[in-house]
């Protein structure tokens, strides 16, 4: 299997491994019911808490009704039955005006008239003694009566007679009580009354518009009782109620068809499908360098997968404290910030999948997870950690407060509380990641700036060892590592690392340091008393005495890889020549005089591989008084002989870095060789004349 295709099947069983991951976080999460036989009015198999904010609806339903049925009726007057009713009274009194009249004229002594009491087609039926009076009275008497009968039934319709059960006996007494203030016999208050309560009904039936839209204002006005994030709904062993049921049908815990289950977690399969077919594209359109190491693959993977187990599983605790910022930062730390970027998008969305989050989660990960992985590096310098992390934490905490202004439209106990969790969210995440470095240091062998800081204290045992044993080497490394650094900065690589591996990258000639002729001392050459190929062969030996030190003290293998590849498979000219100078005639073979190593694969390596070629060559060049347009060219030179013979053949340097290279290691040679003003020369006289005035 080749290595592109190994590559391809690393990638592919990571990412699988980590669907799978993912989709098992879905199904156990809030889209579908747990298993247990949940039911209203059952005993709770465990504690059950919201995972969210909820609204309980069973009791705010029942807020809601009470605050309906609180509100009275509303009624409206009905015009036409009041006409009705007076024009039934007035043809009564019509009626009984025609009746007076039979008893009215001077009848016979002895002989009665029989009076009819019942006016049967107006439902009025009177006493005899009634009506009896009602006729025999004057007719101002008649007249008085009619018109108090009159004025008693227009204000109790002006009032209203309400059509309920109780409507028309409200009135009736009222009219009772109005009667019994007449100073009148008996027999007429009853007439009265008799008159008054057949033909009064209900004027006044009910607006079920008006009613219905006064009782929706009062349902509206009342406020929905919650569920807090981490509230208990029902403790175990507790009888499940109508209110906790609700609850645990909204969080998808209980109830629910099989269709009802299995559609949201269609929808969620097919979340988490897109959010990872997203995110390989990202990686391999704008990441596919960091894909090649199967190290930062593993190590993606862990992060991802971790982080996506442990919010699953603490989806108990509010959002702020979910562990996405800690492994987006340690992303950002470890490999790349436009990766971290991709982990903080992927992760939210799989993890708001999971637990069934709302839109602050997203909107708070989404926005947080981009600027902690831009404000990631920052958090390696030792006097910046106490800064990132506090505007790691304000930024969460205005983040937060903004989220619940705009959802929540008001101040709130629980936004108090999600403030103070962000805060303690920005802080803890800057001490996680840092604290744990180290050991993603130890386990992944990855080298991060805190370490390479390390690496360049003059007191460290190999640096040390090169300052005694091998100065000129030591003075040599420290240049090619101003070179190296300046140039890996100028396009864009790690500039951190190519000044350590810079450092390091002659640690091999410690072995025989007086064998190198920035070590030797005037007249103490020993390749002169030994043949080419010898002395070739002790050259290209420092290079793998330096990945023996460099492992024996357990150097990072970014800088093994630096040591190993900076010469690649060069060939050593001088003593390749000088063979040919002096055995004409035997068959020279330049493979003999080749570095027997891998070429560089990394940017940083071949910039320490260019950085240390031009800083020996300038080095011999300089003294002889090349000028620097001079300088220029032939480092140019020695690059453009680096490429033609190969050596940046493996790594993905381009024309253009070359010549942003060369214009970087030029602003350092010039500070170097850069010319000096000379010093006017004091005359014997001057010295003289200096020499008695101090004096």
């Amino acid at each position: 299997m080749t290595d592109r295709k190994k590559q391809k099947f690393q990638i592919f069983i990571f990412t699988a491994i980590a669907f799978v991951v993912t989709i098992g976080c879905i199904v156990s999460g809030s889209l579908i019911k747990y298993g247990q036989p949940i039911k209203e009015g059952g005993v709770a198999p465990r504690t059950f808490s919201a995972t969210r904010e909820i609204i309980n609806d069973v009791a705010t339903e029942r807020l809601r009704t009470a605050a309906s049925n609180s509100v009275m009726p509303r009624y409206v007057m009905d015009s036409t039955v009041n006409e009705r009713i007076l024009a039934k009274l007035d043809a009564f009194f019509e009626q009984l005006k025609t009746t007076r009249m039979l008893i009215n004229p001077i009848q016979p002594p002895g002989e009665t008239i029989a009076l009819p009491t019942a006016f049967p087609e107006l439902d009025i039926n009177l006493e005899p003694d009634q009506l009896q009076y009602l006729s025999s009275i004057s007719t101002e008497l008649f007249n008085t009566f009619s018109n108090k009968v009159h004025s008693i039934v227009d204000s109790t319709l002006a009032a209203g007679i309400k059509k309920d059960n109780d409507g028309l006996t409200k009135a009736l007494s009222s009219v009772r009580e109005n009667l019994a203030q007449e100073d009148w016999a008996t027999v007429a208050r009853n007439a009265a009354s008799t008159i008054i309560t057949s033909v009064l009904e209900p004027n006044e039936s009910v607006d079920d518009e008006q009613t219905r839209k006064i009782q929706e204002e009062a349902e509206a006005a009342v406020e929905p009782v919650v569920y807090l994030q981490g509230q208990n709904i029902v403790s175990a062993g507790e009888i499940i109620s109508p209110e906790a049921y609700a609850a645990l049908l909204q969080l998808g815990v209980a109830g629910g068809s099989f269709l009802e289950n299995i559609y949201p977690l269609i929808g969620g399969l097919f979340i988490c499908g897109l959010v990872f077919v997203c995110g390989i594209m990202y990686m391999y359109n704008f990441c596919r360098e960091f894909l090649t190491s199967t190290k930062n693959i593993v190590l993606i993977f862990t992060f991802y997968v971790g982080g996506m187990v442990i919010c699953r599983i603490l989806n108990f605790v509010p959002f702020p404290l979910y562990p996405i910022l800690p492994v987006v930062m340690l992303v950002s730390l470890l490999i790349d910030i436009k990766l971290a970027i991709v982990v903080a998008i992927c992760l939210t969305a799989n993890a708001a999948a999971a637990n069934g989050a709302d839109v602050k989660f997203l909107l708070y990960y989404a926005l947080s997870g981009v600027f902690v992985a831009i404000i990631g590096k920052s958090a390696t310098e030792r006097n910046k950690i106490f800064t990132a992390a506090l505007i790691l934490s304000l930024f969460c905490s205005c983040l937060t407060a903004a989220i619940y202004l705009l959802f929540n439209k008001s101040y709130s106990a629980e936004m108090l509380n999600m403030l103070i969790y962000s805060a303690l969210a920005g802080v803890f995440t800057v001490i996680i990641c840092i604290g744990s470095l180290p050991f993603w240091e130890a386990v992944f062998g990855i080298i991060t700036p805190i370490k390479l800081m390390e690496y360049t204290n003059p007191n460290n045992e190999i640096l040390k060892r090169l300052i005694i044993e091998a100065p000129g080497t030591y003075h040599h490394s420290i240049i090619v590592s101003n070179l190296a650094e300046t140039g890996a900065y100028a396009i864009g690589a790690n500039a951190g690392l190519a000044r350590v591996g810079a450092y390091y990258h002659d640690i091999g000639k410690l072995k025989y340091p007086q064998y190198f002729s920035e070590n030797q001392a005037p007249g103490e050459n020993p390749h002169e008393f030994m043949d080419p190929l010898s002395s070739a062969q002790v050259i290209t030996e420092h290079v793998s005495n330096g990945v023996e030190l460099a492992k024996q003290k357990k150097l990072p293998p970014a800088i093994w890889d630096i040591i190993a590849t900076h010469h690649g498979n060069t060939l050593i000219k001088y003593f390749y020549f000088k063979a040919k100078k002096e055995t004409p005639d035997a068959d020279i073979r330049e493979e003999d005089f080749r570095y027997h190593c891998a070429r560089p694969v990394t940017r940083e390596a071949a910039v320490v591989m260019l950085a240390d070629t031009v800083e020996a060559a300038v080095r011999s060049a300089a003294p002889s008084g090349k000028s620097m347009a001079e300088i220029d060219q032939f480092v140019r030179t020695l690059m453009k002989d680096k490429l033609d013979d190969n050596q940046l053949a493996e790594c993905d340097l381009t024309i253009k870095d070359l010549n942003i290279l060369a214009a970087a290691f030029m602003r350092v040679f010039r500070g170097m060789y850069h010319e000096r003003v000379p010093y006017p020369k004091a005359t014997t006289k001057e010295l003289t004349a200096a020499k008695v005035h101090r004096e």
